[in-house]
Parts: C-alpha cells; structure tokens; sequence
C-alpha cells in the first residue's frame, strides 16, 4: 500500500551514509596513533603549565627576574616534542593519512590548510599544537590576575591556586583520556557509553573517582595555603571574571570552586568560550550548532551564515542549519502510517519509526495567495519550461548535461536533494567511490528515514530504504496537495535470533559486543545479563556496522517503536549481530500523492476467511453475525469491518468493509473521520 504523505511544518535534513562519525573500537594504526598524541599531548599541557607558571611566581616575587625569552625557549622545545611524539605513533605517509585520521573523526574541529591534499599529519601537529597551547593560555589566564609585585603571604597564595590548578587539570586530562581510549581498544574495554560522558558516566567509576580525587586534593591544596581572605583580594583571584560568577564572598572555598569549574570546562567542557583540549584530541564530526558549515547537509551554521545573512535556521528548529529565505517544505511520515503488509496476522497494520521524510525543494511558484501557486518540486532546469533534471537510478551522468540538452539552462539542485551523487559535486550521479575521483570524496547515499524494523511469524527483518533517484513532482501551495516521483531502494536484511530487528540507538542492556544486548528502559530489566546488570541509556548503537558507535535517537534521525526500541540511521545493520542481506527490492512511487490512488486487486478477496461480519455495537458487540436483528441493544448493526480488536474476528480483510479505528483507546471500533473518535489511534476508512 502506497505510505501517504502527511505534510508537515519541521523539516527533515538530508541523511548520508559515509559521515564522518568516530569510531570506538578503532583499528590497531588508528589506536596507537590516538593513544601516542593524547600522550604527548598530556605532557606538552602539563610541562607548558609548569614553565610558565615557574616564570610567573618569579617575576610576582622580583620584577624582571624571569625573561619572557626563558618561556619561549622552553616552549619552543616543548612544541617540538609534542610534534615528534605525534610523528613516532602516526606515521606521516601520504598512503596511510586517510586510513588513520577518518576513523578518527578527523579534522573535526582541527583546521585543513590545504583541503586538496586531505587531513594530514601535518594538519594534525598542527592543530594539536595550537589548541593546547590556546588552552595553557587560558589557564593561565585563570590563574593570575595580577603582575604587581608580592609579599611572601599572597605570594603562597598565589604559588598554590597555580600548582594545584596543574595538577588538577593534569589529573583530569588524564583520567578522561584513559577512559576514551578504552572504549576506542579493540576490544573495547569500556562500553554502553559515549567518549564524551566519560567525565560523568563511566560505568566503572573509575573516570567519576580520579576526577573526584584530584578535585578534592586541589581545593585542600588551595584552601591550607590562602587561609587569609586579604591575600585572596590582593593577588586579584576574586575579581577575574572567570571567578566572578563563584565568589560573591571572597575566601578560599569560592576560589577552589572557581578553579574546579574552570579547568574542568578548559580539559572537557562543552561551552563556547572554552576551548577544551579533549574536542581536539577526539575530534567530532560538523553539526548543526557548531558555527561551521557541512557543505554536504548544511547550507550554514549559526554565524557562519554568508550564504543567507541573519536567515539560518537554528539547531532544533523547522529549518536548521538550511537558508530559511529559499522556498522549501518538509515532508514527514508519523508512525500510525499504515504499510498493510498483509491481510491478518502481526505484519499487517503495521507502521514506520516517527519521523521518516524528506525535503521537498520548490521552484517556479509565487506562494499560496498566487497568482502561481504550483510549485516545481525537486531538481529542475533554470529556464521555462522548467524541466526535471533528476538523474535516473545508476546514473554517474552530470545533472546539467540534461538541461544543457535541452537547452534549458542549468540544473537547480540544492544540498536537500535525495538522490545519490559526489560529496564535492552534488549535480554528479554515482554509484560508488570510484564514480566520485578526488582525496577525500565519497558517494553520498541518503536514507529514507531510520531503518524499518518489521517481524511476523518469528522472523524478523530490518529494512534499509535509501532513495534511488531525486524526489521530483509538483506540489501546489494553495490546496496543499502534492504528486511526487520517488524511487527508493528496500534492502532487507536478516537478523534470525536477534532480540530487535534492527540495531536500536540506546535502551539496551549492557554486554560485550555480540552478546545479550535485549531491549532495556532500566537496569531491572538486564537481570538476566551479566556481569554488570546494566541498561545503557546512552546514545550509542547496540549492534551493527557502527556498534557502540555515537548515535542520533530523535526525528528525524532515529525514533521509537512500539516492539523494537529506537532504530537510527546512524545504527545501520551489518557487521558485529546486525544479520546480512536478504534481498533488494526497487520500489517506485509514481505518484505519491496527497490524494487517493486506486489500483485494481491481482485477484479477488472472495475466501471464506473473509466472509463474516460482526455487531458494531449493542449489548453483542464484536459477536459474529449474519443479520441486523443478531446485534441488539443499539450500534450499527451487523457490519464487515477492516479491522477487529487483538484476538479478535473475523479476519482483517482489505476491502469490502467498514471503517474501524486502528490502535488507540477505540481500537477496532466503529469511526467515520474525526480524529476523536479514535484517541491515540487513527480511523482507517473503508474502500
């Protein structure tokens, strides 16, 4: 049955394979690489602190008694050693850069000099070089307010916030790193968390303890050592207005709460104004949010809005991180669509995860008060009479050789558009890498929602449905209807004595990889998985190509189920339980429509099976029945409805009945089209 469409005011970004997500358990290079720079990375911070803090108390007790050259000098070898301790565990190939740095999440947010040549060792030195000296810097800055020169009390003072504050820092760093780099080992020996909850959420504790350890020794350390509140005033601490926001009474305790804070959020913080040394170790992939464009899926980023100045759609709203001022629509499917799988049994009736949809482009319209209020929709040619320029399924062709063909210009295709095509050529088609030359390039495919999970009879299958072509058609503005041409490709794939269908993005019980990984909301619910009894609620995948890797749950990324918890696109099948494939089916749309499409039956529903009626209300409502006068007590008589209640009869039938609700509080009673006749379910109208 073809799945109507339910226009709605969100918009749904474009999904792709390929991202640049990171890896957890990372391959044997990548692992060594990782651990080798957060090493040296850790040594260059602390012995950083150390030189310029040395250099500061001695200045603070005798003006001039610390060149600023002695700093540099020493910096400058510790720079060096930084770089080569990156060089030793990263090899600076040109063959093995990509193999390395990609399932890293590089360059995140490290800087590409050169985009041509791809992210390479020398981007990572780099990168690494700058932003931790960018966060010793901001240390420091914390630390001292002041350069007059000291007695020997506040000099103390001053001497143990700074000595504490590299320890404390030091000691974090450390913590959160070891805690990252296990869950990236292979085998991973922490799981059912992301890298950037360690600080909070290790479920071995031992990240939470080291961090606690060391906050409470900095805070003993500042507190035995600045016991006078006019040593505090005198060094500047209090009015640092990084401390401001903790010390409306200036003593020892606001100023240990202004150090823990900060050198937390300067080692893994999440605020802008903080440049945190762990988003650059561990680099993260471009999001809607982070004030930098993703040419593949964003248009612009907070700030970064020069394609479209003060109209960039925000994270969490209708359009984010796409020009709100260029005419578009958002289609999106809800979970009650009806897919009438069969005509009985659990695959009939049954719906798709929340959220499914797509972006719909318009073109050559002037809105809904008119005068033109038909829009073209999709891919299509720049001069009249407009014709589509969407590449068919297969093609590796140019979208503007169509209309060059048929001398209409060139091809208006956005970065919403649906079909497959280069990365850093979106009118090119392709079928695979190889159609897409250049470092760094890839095949963008994107997926037509979350995967599908879908079961009957104990069999149960996961359905990966990713357009084929460009959503194309015509949509007019001033009655809301639509007709689209969408093909999509179903690729099923088998998941035989899995819990779920498809691998879910959290609400699994905690288990080494292959495991036990069922269904979970709370940590009751894994008494059966040991040895941790644990329900990871986390956002990570629980099987799969990319399992225990980061994942999106929300529309229109991922979305509950009713039976087989929250699939994602971000958690694909495959690989570690994700099953293998079955089979591909080519399905075309044509049209989809807002309206109503009627297809003659391949054969007659004329069975047995399908020959009883039941009373629709009255004293015997739901018996099975014959004539009206077997339905006493009021109702509608003795009806043939669609559907019944579970365990129910007779059979559901597709045609030849009545309409009856579907799910909800009224579930299998009698409905004619208000909403409210079927709370928390829909009215399912007959043919």
């Amino acid at each position: 049955m073809l799945r109507p469409l339910a226009v709605a005011a969100a918009l749904v970004l474009t999904l792709v394979f390929g991202g640049t997500t990171p890896a957890h358990a990372l391959d044997a290079a990548s692992a060594v690489c990782r651990q080798g720079l957060t090493k040296s990375a850790l040594k260059f911070i602390g012995k950083a602190l150390k030189v310029n803090e040395k250099c500061n108390d001695n200045n603070l007790k005798a003006a001039g008694s610390c060149p600023a050259s002695t700093v540099t000098d020493a910096t400058s070898v510790l720079v060096q050693k930084l770089r080569d301790g990156i060089d030793k565990k990263c090899p600076p190939t040109a063959v093995t850069t990509a193999m390395l740095f990609n399932p890293m999440g590089y360059p995140g947010k490290c800087t590409d000099a050169n985009v041509s040549d791809g992210f390479v060792i020398s981007d990572l030195k780099d990168c690494i070089q700058t932003s931790h000296t960018a966060a010793v810097n901001a240390l420091l800055g914390i630390e001292y307010n002041t350069t007059a020169q000291l007695a020997d009390s506040p000099l103390k003072c001053q001497k143990a916030i700074a000595k504490n504050g590299i320890k404390l820092a030091t000691a974090e760093l450390k913590a959160i790193q070891k805690c990252r780099n296990g869950i990236e080992a292979s085998p991973p020996k922490i799981t059912g968390i992301l890298g950037k909850d360690c600080a909070t959420s290790d479920p071995t504790g031992k990240t939470q303890a080291a961090i606690a350890k060391a906050e409470s020794k900095a805070r003993a350390g500042i507190t035995s050592k600045c016991p006078v509140a006019t040593d505090l005033t005198t060094i500047g601490i209090c009015s640092n207005p990084y401390c401001v926001p903790y010390c409306g009474t200036c003593d020892a305790t606001c100023v240990g709460d202004c150090i823990v804070a900060t050198h937390h959020k300067q080692v893994d913080g999440t605020e802008s104004d903080f440049s945190d040394a762990i988003d650059f170790e561990y680099a993260t992939p471009n999001v809607c949010g982070d004030q930098a464009v993703d040419p593949t899926a964003e248009e612009c980023d907070g700030t970064e809005d020069g394609a479209c100045p003060g109209s960039c759609g925000t994270p969490g709203g209708p359009f984010p991180c796409l020009c709100t001022n260029i005419p578009r629509e958002g289609v999106v499917e809800h979970k009650q669509t009806d897919l009438d799988l069969g005509w009985t049994g659990t695959s009939h009736d049954l719906g798709i995860v929340e959220g499914s949809g797509y972006v719909l482009d318009l073109y050559d319209c002037d809105g809904p008060s008119g005068p033109d209020t038909l829009c073209n929709v999709g891919p299509t040619c720049s001069l009249a009479p407009h014709s589509s320029c969407a590449l068919p399924k297969n093609s590796t062709g140019d979208a503007d050789a169509i209309c060059a063909g048929l001398s209409q210009g060139t091809c208006r295709k956005d970065v919403t558009a649906t079909g497959p095509h280069c990365k850093f050529d979106i009118k090119k088609g392709c079928n695979s890498l190889a159609d897409c030359p250049g470092f760094g390039n890839a095949c963008v495919q994107t997926f037509y929602g979350p995967p599908l999970p879908l079961s009957s009879a104990s069999i149960g299958v996961c359905v990966l449905n990713t357009f084929t072509e460009d959503v194309v058609g015509t949509k007019d503005l001033a009655t809301g209807s639509a007709a689209l041409y969408i093909r999509q490709n179903s690729q099923t794939w088998g998941v035989f004595g899995a819990p779920q269908p498809c691998p879910v993005c959290g609400g699994f019980c905690a288990a080494p990889q292959g495991g036990n990984r069922h269904l979970c909301t709370i940590d009751a619910d894994c008494a059966d998985v040991a040895p941790v009894h644990h329900c990871v609620t986390d956002h990570v995948c629980s099987t799969g190509t990319n399992v225990d890797k980061e994942c999106r749950h929300d529309s229109p990324f991922g979305g509950p189920t009713d039976q087989f918890g929250n699939p994602s696109v971000d958690c694909p099948p495959g690989g570690i339980g994700g099953g293998s494939i079955i089979g591909n089916i080519d399905i075309i749309f044509t049209p989809a429509t807002t309206g109503t499409t009627t297809m003659l039956p391949s054969f007659q529903c004329d069975a047995a099976a399908f020959s009883g009626k039941v009373c629709a209300g009255g004293t015997n409502n739901g018996a099975p029945c014959t004539v009206d006068s077997e339905c006493p007590g009021g109702g509608a008589g003795c009806r043939q409805q669609c559907f019944c209640a579970p365990g129910g009869s007779p059979p559901e039938r597709p045609n030849g009945c009545d309409p009856a609700c579907v799910g909800g509080g009224n579930d299998g009673g009698m409905c004619i089209s208000d909403p409210s006749e079927c709370p928390g379910g829909f009215c399912h109208l007959a043919d």
